[in-house]
């Protein structure tokens, strides 16, 4: 995906100095399908949101592994 936004996996990899909170809504509560090569420069994650829509006090929220 950020080859199709940013035309480069190496454009705008300035952003690396901040933490990176990506989705795949796989259901799974880790960093399995972590692949440096979608992402420009950043070497591992912080945040994986995988699943949306989780009812937690009768509100939707998105459930997030870290």
């Amino acid at each position: 995906m950020w080859n199709q936004i940013f035309g480069s996996r190496t454009n705008c990899s300035n952003f690396t100095k901040y933490p990176l909170w990506y989705a795949h809504y796989d259901g799974k509560p880790s960093f399995d399908d972590w692949q440096a090569s979608k992402f420009a420069g950043w070497e591992k994650p912080t945040i994986k949101q995988f699943a949306g829509s989780v009812k937690i006090c009768q509100f939707d929220v998105d459930d997030s592994f870290f």
